[in-house]
């Protein structure tokens, strides 16, 4: 049921929660109704007590007197009864007076009072209204008055009169007619009649439904207000919504919606778009996405976009950088066109464009269209057999490298960048350490007769090896002479990005390496140097190279030096070739696996003799005699083989340093005058049937033991070997102040007699198969230790430096010249430190922040940023405004008030507000009214809002949902109006 009273005519429902209700005085009337009934109660009091109450405080009161209202579970009082309070309603009387005078206390005898309350409860049929509640209220406090009169019975019939007033709700509803004045027990019949666009709903009196039909007939038997009451026939119209252009975004709201309703249609833009307004037939009507109206007629409405002109980067890069050039990297609108193009260098092929490492087109011209930034590589593929700096290994000495000088050798890492992160590649250090001659030899006595430091070598410089007695570096940490080795091939693209630094590193600084091809300065790639914490292996896993030196483990303890004579059965392989050195100074094996080669031994020897056919000096005697290994080393890039030790040239060393696909010899000739030295490789007959080619004779014989006439007047530049055995293209390159190019010093040298007609017979098989190198011719003294004439101060030097590339078979001699032009021109780097993030290109992008509406608020968070930078933006309502969210292109991107995000992009936002409704708005208009009048009611309009009025004692005629309404008055009762707006 719901409960009234006077003080509280709002109700409140019968529930058992207790309501706040107003009781500054006791009540007049209660009202209990619902389909349960309807209980009407009055009060009256009689009392000569000086009552005092909240409305009407009264300082000489000796009573107060008030309302009460309890309708909780349990109750405030469960003295009685089922303990629950369910719309307990009465007063509440406190005094300290007597009001029993038959009491004996002295106050009830000289001072009593008294106090009568009375109750009237009137028990009615359902949903009776608070008009009826004070109508019984007069009726109890005015209880019927009777005349006494005596006369004839006729006396007393007289004919009565009553009137019926009959008005229409609302007036342009329609007409009645039936109303005047009628004796009564008449039978009075009222109509109502339609006006068009209404519908008749039924007659009230007093708020009550008396009838349901246009023409009400009824027996008078008192004055009757009757109001016809109409309502508005209901019109249907169309909402047709569009978006221009179609791709621009979506709309709802379309539909059919009765007239008067409130409509609101949304647009939500695409990816790439933004909101400009709402249009019919041309006309904006509203220029926000939500857009709301009342309806009245069909509508056609165009949500209308413009494209965002958002620019995005496209970065290229080649891999490997040797490999091929890349165009068409820069900004671009969104939605462009875009075509990137890959051009391969000569001795690739274009593979495909990769992104983050997956492959997006197999096309060397891709073409797109952009939606995002993006970073593409070009990846390209060495041809067969074509000569490529991949092959070549890149040196770097510490006096060029001088980011790293003071770091542990061992603490050293090498990182390439691949386009999308820093990956680990293998590198090593090699420390080199300057001696005198006699260290490799542990000074002992055979090597230079009695030991005189002052008649020894002064500052030759050796890889240093604790294994052997050459002995470690005399500085521990990478100084300007070590050397810091890893190959071309690793080389990766300049970073773009600003990856963090690789796990296990120290720090976030780097050391920059630029590799370029000196012949032509073309930019080969990036390599980045790192100090580690101890956790990375310099390998990064890979190994180049494995030399297993027989005497690795054991050289100092079981390696005779004074006697020679020492057996090895050490071993080299790589990927493309394998090797065996028997002893010191025999090279005896040499087997090709690079591109698909048959793997045969084609090597007898690479030898070494003082002149040809005889037996008196060679590799044989030099390994047989007083010799030492100066280093031996393995590295995952590079490993080094240096021995010391001819005879009595003590002092001739030979460094072969192996890597995947290369030999590099370097022969320092330090000897008395013999006469003249020949370096030849001579190969066995599996190499029969390969090409020999060299650049004084490029037409080529075939190698087939017969030997053919060929010009060697000149020392070679290069040479090459090739079959389907594999290839080896040689290249040449002296040290020396002895003049070269002439027979008489330095020549080349070929022999291919076979078994029948070598020239050099003393040495491996005894044939010759295809043997070339070189000859020194000389009478001159190289070895500044030796005593003969024409030595110490006025000792000439000479060094060979000759260079094997092991190839796949079917190399030509472009490439065999081009590898000579390589190997004598390596590739130079340029060196730079500095915080990594300083090699980063990293694009700038601005953030723009505004307030919707702009009353509604600040913002701050707006300006430039670095890629990939947290930016934080913030927005603050003003004063009678509230956040909503943010917004961009029309798509909220967060609803708190401080956004975080990570930028890519410029960024357009928008902090939205709310005004906020007032809590209890004021309503204005006449609260003096007279009956079956009408009056308007309003508050102040607030865009957006849906008000929602309620009406006690009358009826709104128009304006619901609107800020004002006309409201029709009853007769005769207390009219009430309520607001709710949202």
């Amino acid at each position: 049921m719901t409960y009234y009273n006077n003080q509280n005519q709002s109700g409140f429902i019968i529930n058992g929660v207790q309501e706040p209700y107003v009781n500054n005085a006791p009540n007049e009337w209660d009202l209990y109704t619902g389909n349960q009934g309807t209980m009407a109660v009055s009060y009256a009091y009689e009392t000569d007590l000086v009552v005092s109450t909240l409305a009407q405080p009264n300082p000489i009161a000796n009573a107060f007197l008030e309302a009460y209202y309890n309708d909780s579970i349990p109750a405030r009082h469960t003295c009685t009864g089922d303990g629950n309070a369910y719309g307990s309603s009465g007063f509440h009387l406190a005094t300290g007076k007597c009001t029993d005078k038959r009491r004996p206390e002295t106050a009830c005898q000289t001072d009593p009072k008294y106090f009568v309350g009375k109750r009237f409860h009137y028990m009615l049929p359902p949903f009776a209204t608070i008009a009826n509640a004070i109508t019984y209220r007069s009726y109890a406090l005015n209880p019927i008055t009777t005349t006494n009169l005596v006369a004839l019975l006729s006396s007393f019939c007289s004919s009565t009169s009553y009137s019926v007033n009959t008005a229409s709700n609302p007036t342009v509803g329609g007409t009645t007619t039936g109303g005047g004045t009628y004796a009564s027990g008449a039978n009075v019949t009222v109509t109502a009649t339609t006006n068009s666009g209404y519908t008749f709903v039924n007659w009230t009196e007093n708020g009550n439904v008396v009838s349901t039909n246009a023409s009400y007939t009824f027996t008078i038997s008192a004055n009757r207000t009757l109001v016809a009451n109409f309502s508005q026939n209901t019109t249907n119209y169309t909402v047709t919504t569009s978006s221009s252009p179609t791709a621009g975004g979506t709309t709802t709201g379309g539909g059919t919606y009765a007239s008067g309703a409130n409509v609101t249609v949304t647009a939500t833009t695409n990816s790439g778009y933004t909101f400009v307004n709402w249009t019919e037939n041309g006309n904006v009507v509203s220029t926000n996405a939500s857009y709301t109206f009342t309806i009245s007629v069909n509508r056609t409405l165009v949500a209308n976009f413009s494209q965002n002109t958002t620019n995005y980067s496209v970065t290229t890069s080649a891999n490997p950088v040797a490999g091929g050039t890349t165009t068409c990297g820069g900004t671009y609108a969104s939605g462009a066109g875009v075509t990137v193009t890959a051009t391969a260098n000569s001795g690739y092929t274009f593979t495909n464009w990769t992104e983050s490492g997956s492959q997006v087109s197999t096309n060397a011209s891709y073409t797109f269209t952009i939606a995002a930034n993006r970073n593409l590589v070009a990846n390209f593929t060495a041809s067969p057999n074509s000569a490529t700096r991949n092959n070549d290994p890149v040196v770097v000495k510490g006096i060029n490298l001088s980011c790293m000088i003071g770091v542990q050798p061992s603490l050293i890492v090498a990182y390439k960048f691949n386009g999308t992160n820093l990956v680990q590649i293998p590198v090593q250090v090699d420390e080199v350490v300057v001696k005198e001659a006699s260290a490799p030899y542990n000074n002992l006595g055979c090597a230079f007769g009695t030991i005189n430091n002052s008649n020894t070598y002064d500052d030759i410089a050796f890889y240093a090896d604790t294994n052997t007695f050459t002995g470690a570096d005399t500085n521990l940490l990478f100084d300007s002479d070590d050397e810091l080795v890893f190959m071309a091939k690793d080389a990766g693209s300049k970073l773009n990005i600003c990856p963090p630094p690789p796990s296990g590193v120290v720090g976030n600084t780097t050391c920059e390496l630029e590799l370029r091809d000196p012949l032509n300065n073309a930019l080969l790639g990036y390599v980045y140097l790192f100090q580690q914490n101890g956790t990375l292996n310099q390998s990064a896993g890979i190994s180049y190279v494995n030399y297993n030196f027989t005497y690795a483990n054991n050289y100092q303890t079981a390696y005779d030096i004074c006697a020679g004579g020492m057996t090895e059965n050490s071993t080299v392989t790589t990927a493309n070739y394998s090797m065996k050195f028997t002893k010191r100074c025999i090279e005896e094996e040499l087997k090709i696996t690079a591109g698909g080669a048959t793997n045969v031994d084609i090597l007898d020897r690479h030898q070494f003799f003082v002149a040809p056919n005889t037996c008196f000096r060679s590799e044989d005697t030099f390994s047989d005699s007083r010799g030492t290994v100066v280093t031996s080393k393995n590295g995952p890039v590079r490993a080094i083989r240096s021995v010391m030790g001819a005879n009595s040239g003590v002092g001739t060393q030979w460094t072969i340093k192996f890597t995947e696909s290369r030999l590099d010899y370097q022969m320092d000739f330090r000897v008395h005058p013999i006469g003249g030295f020949f370096d030849v490789l001579d190969l066995n007959p599996n190499a029969v049937g390969m090409m020999y080619y060299n650049n004084q004779n490029p037409g080529g014989v075939l190698i087939n033991g017969v030997q053919d006439a060929l010009i060697t007047t000149n020392p070679n530049n290069w040479e090459l070997y090739t079959g389907n055995q594999g290839s080896i293209a040689v290249s040449y390159a002296y040290q020396t102040d002895i003049p070269l190019g002439t027979s008489s010093f330095v020549e080349a040298y070929y022999d291919d007699g076979g078994t029948t007609n070598p020239q050099h017979i003393c040495t491996g098989d005894g044939f010759a198969y295809g043997a070339s190198g070189f000859h020194l011719a000389t009478g001159l003294c190289t070895d500044y230790w030796a005593t003969a004439s024409g030595c110490g101060a006025a000792a000439s030097y000479f060094r060979l430096h000759r260079r094997n590339y092991i190839l796949p078979p079917s190399v030509n001699t472009t490439q065999a010249a081009t590898y000579a032009d390589y190997s004598n021109n390596p590739i130079t780097t340029t060196s730079l430190a500095a915080l990594l993030t300083s090699f980063c290109t990293v694009p700038n992008y601005n953030v723009s922040t505004s307030s919707n509406p702009a009353a509604g608020g600040t913002t701050t968070g707006s300006g430039t940023y670095t890629s990939g930078a947290s930016v934080t933006v913030t927005a603050t309502a003003n004063s009678g405004y509230a956040f909503t969210n943010w917004t961009e292109s029309g798509n909220i991107v967060s609803t708190n008030a401080s956004y975080t995000f990570t930028i890519s992009a410029n960024r357009n936002l928008i902090a939205n507000f709310l005004c906020l409704i007032p809590s209890s708005p004021i309503i204005s208009g006449s609260s003096d009214v007279c009956p079956d009048s009408t009056y308007q009611y309003s508050v102040p309009a607030i865009e957006g809002t849906t008000y929602l009025w309620t009406v006690q004692g009358g009826t709104i005629v128009s304006g619901q949902g609107t800020n004002a309404i006309n409201v029709l008055w009853f007769n005769g009762t207390v009219g009430t109006i309520s607001l709710q707006q949202y």
